[in-house]
């Protein structure tokens, strides 16, 4: 119910978006309901629909309340709110910058220390939080869930390495490159 989804964050983060489409993370939700070693997992796991399993899901995508529905649906693979957190309560704050028609460049640095903070009370998770970052990654990238990997085969963890994933396929936003 907290899930904006990617394209709220692509309304300013456009070169970022752009980026992350090219990604593994945003390729899994086309991807991974049709590899066969997923298929074999989800199989062993008895699993019909990766993408509406809740082991897989988790993971692998990004899940929100779809209008009309009742339980969350996978709406794309791992997104901006997969890494900085859920963003219907920070995005607003986020993206104020002192007013309807103040711009970024034009923000004051006691307005920006002020945003930034409550941007963070309300769950955004940023970059430069890195312990945050990490764990967050961490809860994916290394499976505690003995069933997926003992009865699934599951892999227990991943080939991920923090530092070089976030200086490579993950770096996606330019605006600090």
């Amino acid at each position: 119910a907290q899930v904006k989804g990617p394209d709220a964050c692509g309304e300013c983060h456009e070169k970022s978006i752009l980026a992350w489409r090219e990604t593994h993370h945003s390729k899994t939700f086309k991807d991974l309901p049709r590899n066969d070693k997923a298929r074999e997992i989800a199989d062993k796991l008895g699993v019909k629909r990766i993408k509406n399993d809740s082991q897989c899901v988790s993971c692998h995508f990004t899940s929100a309340l779809v209008k009309g529905e009742t339980e969350p649906q996978a709406i794309a693979g791992i997104t901006c709110e997969s890494c900085h957190g859920a963003g219907l309560g920070y995005m607003t704050v986020h993206s104020d910058f002192g007013g309807k028609d103040v711009k970024a460049k034009d923000e004051t640095p006691a307005h920006k220390k002020e945003r930034w903070e409550k941007a963070e009370a309300k769950g955004i998770i940023r970059p430069s939080n890195l312990y945050a970052l990490a764990q967050n990654c961490y809860q994916c990238h290394t499976v505690p869930n003995e069933k997926l990997v003992n009865v699934g085969g599951h892999k227990a963890g991943s080939d991920f390495e923090l530092v070089a994933w976030s200086q490579g396929e993950v770096r996606h936003n330019l605006w600090y490159a």
